[in-house]
């Protein structure tokens, strides 16, 4: 069975252990200094697992959500992962070294098995060397937050599965890098790089639904069907991006001509592109959808959909959410045997050409589609 949300979170990779129910420091302690950690963690490890720890050396890790842990390395031989927010213990491993063992800076954390150090953009497995996409990492790090948020919350530790292991195997870290990489896969639109690599004309001052509408033109005219008029492309059959003078001007500027205001939504965006068709003798049509109905249908039959509402702003953290239209043109599909469907989308920003939606609240739609 398969599930297809705009809301929640991706979740790919198995969490593979949780906490260890004897170590745990007072949720909420705020320890300024990094030798308040050392004599804390070495106190506990002491305790509870090695009366001989005297070696302790600490390293933050982070996730993609803005998530700390500490790392502490007891010498070549030990480790122990921490989160500080439950102030437990998520991993013990007193014989196997730490897969951050001799690295200190961009460490990444997404869970037991899954450590990684961002190397020029790329992830790369600390232990194996191997990389993973952008996409996987995101799928990770969404499993992850849910899991870690439900440790953070339940402070009864009973019941929860203990990840208490000697000795960390490679055989151990390739099954979960080798399922992790099985477990999700990505399905477009025909040719959908016309989508990912297309030129066109700027997002400026909300004109986000007219952008959009640029790029799925674009894509159909570079499929093959006329739907672009030649005054609006230049000597290499792109998209024009800015106006040359009263007389040239872009794709983009037209469609403004005909709604009259930057912000849009399906049904404007709709109605303008039919104007555009009329005026140019484009034989294609564009509709709307209100919410999101029949938005997967259209993409898995081909069609690019123009979604308006309200999305995570992933090119600034200082707004978390934007209303916003942007061009969906492929299906992150994750798990095995019951799947859940994210929407990939161009964001129409450079830089933003294919982006997993996580989370977000769809309010309407418009399809272009050659007659």
């Amino acid at each position: 069975m398969r599930r297809k949300l705009m809301l929640g979170m991706l979740s790919m990779t198995c969490f593979l252990a949780v906490m260890l129910s004897e170590l745990q420091v007072k949720a909420g302690t705020n320890i300024l200094y990094q030798e308040d950690y050392i004599a804390l963690h070495k106190a506990n490890i002491n305790r509870f697992i090695d009366n001989s720890c005297n070696e302790i050396n600490v390293k933050l890790l982070q996730d993609l959500h803005g998530n700390v842990f500490q790392v502490v390395e007891t010498g070549d031989k030990g480790y122990y992962i921490f989160d500080e927010v439950s102030g437990r213990y998520l991993e013990q491993a007193p014989e196997s070294p730490s897969p951050y063992l001799g690295l200190d800076e961009n460490l990444y954390y997404f869970g037991p098995m899954n450590y990684y150090q961002e190397i020029g953009g790329v992830f790369k497995h600390t232990i194996l060397t191997e990389e993973i996409s952008t996409e996987i990492a995101d799928s990770i790090q969404e499993d992850f937050s849910n899991k870690i948020g439900v440790v953070r919350e339940d402070t009864d530790l009973e019941g929860l599965t203990a990840f208490t292991q000697k000795n960390i195997t490679k055989k151990m870290l390739e099954k979960t890098y080798n399922e992790t990489q099985a477990n999700y896969k990505n399905i477009y639109v025909p040719n959908y790089t016309y989508i990912k690599n297309a030129i066109y004309p700027l997002n400026t001052d909300g004109t986000c639904g007219y952008t959009a509408a640029c790029i799925v033109l674009n894509y159909w005219n570079k499929s093959g069907y006329y739907m672009i008029d030649n005054k609006f492309l230049d000597e290499n059959g792109d998209l024009k991006i800015e106006r040359e003078s009263e007389d040239i001007f872009t794709l983009q500027d037209q469609l403004l001509e005909y709604g009259k205001t930057n912000n849009s939504t399906g049904m404007k965006i709709s109605n303008v592109v039919n104007k555009y068709c009329d005026e140019y003798g484009i034989d294609a049509t564009a509709n709307y959808h209100l919410l999101a109905n029949s938005v997967y249908e259209e993409m898995e039959a081909g069609h690019p959909v123009i979604i308006f509402g309200n999305f995570d702003n992933v090119s600034s953290p200082e707004q978390e959410r934007i209303n916003h239209a942007m061009t969906f043109y492929g299906e992150h599909i994750v798990g095995d045997s019951s799947t859940v469907t994210y929407m990939i989308v161009h964001y129409g920003w450079p830089g933003y050409e294919e982006i997993i939606v996580t989370s977000g609240l769809l309010g309407s739609s418009t399809v272009i589609v050659p007659n």
